[in-house]
């Protein structure tokens, strides 16, 4: 592969750094005028450019075979609006405090979290990419004493990764990359771990892959789930994110497993994949279909 021309990432580097300084003017807006931007915009990339349609259509006809196109239209349509609202909300956020991310964000059952935090003892909660992700480790870290530490991938844009730094460690949480997180989480093994990450995504070529049925299609997944379990000692729970009202959230804890339990990797995964399941039949534009979810097939024996 050849190295990107001096030139071109000098120009790269400079659209990227303007891109995020206009981000940022706009986070002085109200989110009402960004719901507006959004509306505009999402109809335009449906309608006019066609952004990523392709992919979306096919994804969603395959996730959802017993819809006509007519159906899966709409749902494409749907999940434009849903993608771009929360663009309009993470760039909100720059100038949210904690205060108005509560009261957009409620918690449904947090002392299941809270008893287990205020004794000390070791929390890891998964989650996806469905509803506002980001506002959901977001809401813990302004709910809780203690923010957790996060799990996150660097993206290849340095201005766009320095703001996704400072937007998802304005109330407190800690990052860990998923290239360090051995590391990192071998320096917890002594104390009481509190982890959140999204294992929804396809594995990168070097991870290992857990292959199980999802949405009915033979699909990889991040195995990171059971390790950092077995690692941390940790009661795992699964993060409902769901979508109330424009701009309003109810995140409901569900346990998946407690710090005693031996679960084996498929019986951990199975209640995961199950639990992503479920909130994608309950809201199915509010998931991420714009990503090549299915780009890998498991190997034949």
């Amino acid at each position: 592969m050849q190295k990107p021309q001096p030139h071109t990432s000098l120009l790269s580097s400079i659209l990227d750094n303007s891109l995020v300084f206009v981000l940022q003017l706009l986070s002085f807006l109200p989110l009402s005028f960004l719901y507006l931007l959004s509306s505009i915009l999402s109809g335009l990339l449906f309608s006019v450019f066609h952004y990523k349609r392709p992919l979306l259509t096919n994804n969603l006809t395959r996730a959802f075979p017993h819809l006509n196109n007519q159906a899966i239209q709409h749902l494409a349509r749907q999940t434009y609006q849903h993608h771009l609202d929360i663009l309009a909300e993470l760039i909100k956020t720059l100038r949210m405090n904690q205060a108005k991310l509560q009261e957009r964000v409620t918690i449904k059952n947090p002392e299941l979290l809270a008893n287990l935090l205020n004794n000390n003892q070791p929390v890891l909660l998964v989650t996806s990419h469905f509803g506002n992700w980001e506002w959901l480790q977001l809401a813990c870290a302004a709910r809780y004493t203690r923010p957790p530490a996060v799990v996150y991938k660097r993206i290849s844009h340095p201005a766009f990764d320095k703001l996704l730094i400072k937007l998802r460690t304005r109330f407190g949480s800690e990052l860990i990359a998923t290239d360090q997180i051995v590391t990192e989480l071998q320096k917890r093994r002594q104390t009481s771990a509190w982890i959140a990450m999204a294992a929804d995504l396809a594995p990168r070529p070097e991870e290992k892959r857990y292959w199980a049925t999802f949405m009915g299609i033979e699909t990889a997944f991040y195995s990171g789930i059971p390790r950092v379990a077995r690692i941390t000692h940790a009661t795992i729970f699964y993060g409902h994110m769901q979508r109330t009202a424009r701009g309003h959230y109810q995140l409901t804890f569900e346990r998946l497993s407690a710090k005693e339990d031996t679960l084996s990797e498929d019986r951990i995964m199975a209640h995961y994949i199950s639990a992503l399941e479920h909130d994608i039949q309950q809201a199915p534009s509010n998931w991420i279909w714009f990503y090549k979810r299915w780009k890998h097939e498991k190997p034949k024996l």
